[in-house]
């Protein structure tokens, strides 16, 4: 079951970097023509003028790659809602991500809970928003270095932009023609189309930064998904982490899967070592179900008897935990179901 969860995390992936695939040749097509409006006949060359150059540099970021990244105002997301299609991909792959991971827990969760009583208290419906733990939504939390979602994908952003200006300004000055142009950019800003390999002072590629930046965040996101739904799970004491069938030897995700109180890559759920451990990690998260489940059922059931329980209903309702998930309204939730 769990390589049945990491593959469905992993189609995901896939799926979400297809999607950013065609809309960075549609970028490219869009700069494409912005390029070829600019150029003059008979040889489709574009007037290699710092006012021409400018005007191209500047209707490229306006019209194509601002309203792409950031939307016309100036933040990607407003209150946690995308403002741009490139931070609605994200959205969506954070989203699904998260989807994933809950499902995953409930799936777990399902195996070891066979009393009907306790598992309508972990899944029915909530009648309020739980007002513990810290408030967490994935659009503020801040990496390392002190940004934002935001502040990552204005960065991405602009090294799209100052990228796509240097090849503007290479070929340009180069008397490439507007043609030979957009099928450059169409290379340059399309992931698996090919490789701009010639010596130029743009680079290889347009949109690798980008591209790495959406996958981290939906990595990011089913972990961060299946520590929060472990932490509001009665019945799960631990995460493992395990190494992908594509893992080479070695990294820190070697350490990680034989790290642990125990050596087995078993973990608290709070004290999980920062997933992903690196862009493009390919190694997935189990939640580990507690040693003593049908104890824990007994103790639950009891609760549930005299009332004392209802309170926490609802703790793996799907679609409610999704939502608080990227809301993030559970946060670090509930130290211990039970206390």
């Amino acid at each position: 079951m769990a390589q049945t969860f990491a593959s469905r995390q992993l189609r995901h992936q896939r799926a979400m970097d297809n999607r950013f695939t065609q809309e960075h040749r549609t970028l490219a097509q869009n700069i494409g023509r912005i390029v070829t409006r600019s150029a003059r006949l008979p040889d489709l060359t574009v007037p290699n003028t710092r006012e021409r150059r400018t005007f191209i540099r500047s209707a490229v970021w306006e019209g194509v790659l601002r309203p792409y990244y950031l939307g016309r105002g100036d933040d990607p997301f407003l209150d946690g809602v995308p403002q741009s299609p490139y931070a609605a991909l994200i959205y969506d792959g954070i989203e699904g991500a998260t989807r994933i991971a809950v499902q995953q827990e409930i799936a777990v969760t399902r195996r070891v809970v066979k009393d009907d009583t306790v598992w309508r208290w972990l899944t029915g419906d909530r009648a309020f928003v739980l007002e513990y733990g810290s408030y967490d939504p994935f659009h503020t939390w801040v990496d390392p270095n002190g940004y934002t979602l935001s502040d990552r994908v204005w960065r991405n952003a602009n090294e799209v932009r100052a990228r796509i200006d240097r090849l503007l300004d290479y070929h340009i000055s180069q008397g490439t023609s507007a043609v030979k142009m957009a099928e450059i950019l169409e290379e340059f800003l399309t992931v698996g189309a090919g490789s701009v390999r010639t010596r130029t002072p743009y680079g290889r590629s347009g949109s690798y930064a980008a591209r790495r930046l959406a996958r981290t965040e939906i990595t990011a996101a089913a972990g961060r998904a299946t520590v929060n739904a472990s932490l509001a799970n009665p019945f799960v004491s631990g995460i493992q982490w395990r190494l992908s069938a594509a893992h080479k030897c070695c990294d820190v995700c070697d350490d990680y899967a034989a790290g642990g109180p125990n050596g087995d890559g078993i973990y608290p759920p709070g004290e999980l070592p920062t997933y992903p451990a690196h862009p493009h990690d390919l190694c997935s998260l189990l939640p580990v179900t507690v040693g003593s489940p049908s104890d824990l059922v007994d103790e639950l059931r009891a609760k549930i008897a005299t009332g004392r329980g209802d309170n926490r209903q609802g703790l793996l309702n799907e679609n409610w935990l999704v939502q608080a998930i990227l809301n993030g309204v559970i946060g670090q939730i509930i130290e211990r179901i039970l206390s």
